[in-house]
């Protein structure tokens, strides 16, 4: 079953600017986290990893805002992580380039943002669209928020 979801644009907040995004306007809900084999061993510098992550299938801050509107989607699995979506950079209000991560704040879901001049580290993956080469099979999380979402829909309907 194809469960294709429509996006808003990714959020701004206030003083902010996005300095670049990919435009994602949908999306099927499987994803994989990504992992950079520095990350494992300690940490690899943000503007590193986006440079690395060119031409991989990165997800939106879009995804990141449909994910908060949904949480009942998030696996739990995600806890204890921050899932960052690089497809989406901003520009703060301090004039930082930085991007957007999914997580757990001991009460609920929320959003935080790490600057690309900061060490991204192991509980720090790259969400990317579920087959997407990673470099870091080991640390690979697939999970398919298709069937959550199916599951979810099943219940409102009785």
């Amino acid at each position: 079953m194809d469960k294709t979801l429509k996006l808003k644009k990714p959020v701004v907040p206030e003083g902010w600017t996005i300095e670049s995004d990919i435009g994602q306007d949908s999306f099927v809900p499987a994803f994989s986290l990504h992992l950079e084999p520095e990350q494992e061993k300690g940490y690899i510098i943000g503007t590193e990893l986006q440079e690395r992550l060119k031409g991989k299938d990165v997800m939106s801050a879009a995804v990141l805002d449909y994910l908060l509107e949904h949480t009942e989607l998030i696996p739990e699995a995600w806890k204890g992580k921050y899932i960052f979506f690089w497809g989406t950079v901003y520009r703060d209000s301090c004039g930082g380039l930085c991007v957007r991560c999914l997580f757990w704040d001991g009460d609920g879901w929320s959003w935080g943002s790490f600057w690309l001049g900061y060490g991204f580290v192991v509980n720090g993956p790259a969400l990317l669209r579920a087959g997407s080469e990673t470099l870091s099979p080991s640390y690979s999380d697939t999970l398919n928020l298709a069937a959550r979402l199916a599951k979810v829909e099943a219940i409102l309907k009785h």
